[in-house]
C-alpha cells in the first residue's frame, strides 16, 4: 500500500516543495474525525519519509513494516520508490512528515531489482536524530529503519537508487 495516496495532493506538493528547498517539511495535520463504528478518532497518520539530496529528489519512500501507535503491518523487502542519484553519490537526508523525535535509525542497501540473499544487505549508516546518509553509486535498494521516540513505534521505508 502506498501511503502517499492518503495525503491530499496539495499537502504532498507542499511537503515535496519545502524539502526540495532544504527546509524541514511543513506539518499539515489532518482533521480528526470519529469512526462510525466506535466513535473514536482515527489514529494519527503514519509519517511519510522523504529522501532528498543536493540537486535532486525529493522522493517519498515506500512504507514497509511498521509498528506505530498501536497499529502495525509486516512487509517483505520492497523494491523501493525509484530515485535518481548522481554517479558520484551524494549525501542524502530524510525528512519526516510528522514532528516525531527519532531515537535511532539505520540504513542498509542490497542490489536493486530482487530480494536480497541472507547476509547480503550491508549497513551504510546509523545514528540518532537527523537522518543523513552517504548514498552509494550504482543500482541499490535502500532500506531505512526508523525508531520514533516516546514509545510511538517504528517504521521501515524503501527507495530504489539509480544513476541519473
Amino acid at each position: 500500500m502506498r501511503l502517499v495516496t492518503r495525503l491530499p495532493l496539495v499537502a504532498l506538493g507542499a511537503l515535496l516543495a519545502t524539502v526540495a528547498c532544504g527546509a524541514p517539511p511543513p506539518i499539515t495535520p489532518e482533521p480528526a474525525t470519529a469512526t462510525p463504528s466506535t466513535g473514536e478518532p482515527p489514529p494519527p497518520p503514519l509519517p511519510i519519509a522523504v529522501l532528498s539530496f543536493p540537486g535532486g529528489g525529493p522522493v517519498a519512500g515506500d512504507l514497509g513494516s511498521y509498528d506505530y501507535r498501536g497499529t502495525g503491518s509486516s512487509s517483505p523487502w520492497l523494491p523501493g520508490e525509484p530515485i535518481s542519484i548522481p554517479p558520484t553519490g551524494s549525501l542524502g537526508e530524510v525528512f519526516l512528515s510528522e514532528p516525531l523525535r527519532v531515537t535511532s535509525w539505520s540504513a542498509r542497501v542490497a542490489p536493486a531489482g530482487r530480494m536480497p540473499h541472507a547476509g547480503e544487505p550491508r549497513e551504510i549508516g546509523a545514528g540518532e536524530g537527523p537522518i543523513k546518509v552517504e548514498l552509494p553509486t550504482g543500482s541499490w535498494t535502500l532500506e531505512l529503519n526508523v525508531e520514533f521516540g516516546d514509545g510511538v513505534g517504528s517504521a521501515t521505508y524503501y527507495w530504489e537508487l539509480g544513476q541519473g
